[in-house]
């Protein structure tokens, strides 16, 4: 467990539904309402970097998020 990606977790309960680390790095799976470069994830291969990227998430009004 990454201790640092699930504070990220917590602390931002409205925009992070979970987050994980496989083959090809980390993610952070973001709830409705929110993207990262057009995406519903944040992907990086180092923590360092995903935190630094995570700055960048903003409101997503794609037709998915608005249906909600």
């Amino acid at each position: 467990m990454n201790k640092t990606l699930a504070a990220l977790a917590e602390k931002n309960p409205d925009k992070v539904r979970g987050w994980y680390k496989d083959s090809d790095g980390y993610w952070v799976d973001l709830k409705r309402g929110w993207q990262w470069q057009e995406c519903h994830s944040v992907h990086e291969w180092k923590v360092r970097d995903l935190l630094a990227s995570f700055k960048g998430v903003e409101p997503c009004d794609c037709d998915d998020c608005k249906k909600l």
